[in-house]
């Protein structure tokens, strides 16, 4: 849980921070 949050965060932000 680092890269793929950073990642999702530009994407759509907290749709996958949750995940």
């Amino acid at each position: 849980a680092g890269r793929a949050i950073l990642a999702s965060r530009r994407s759509k932000g907290r749709a996958r921070l949750s995940a």
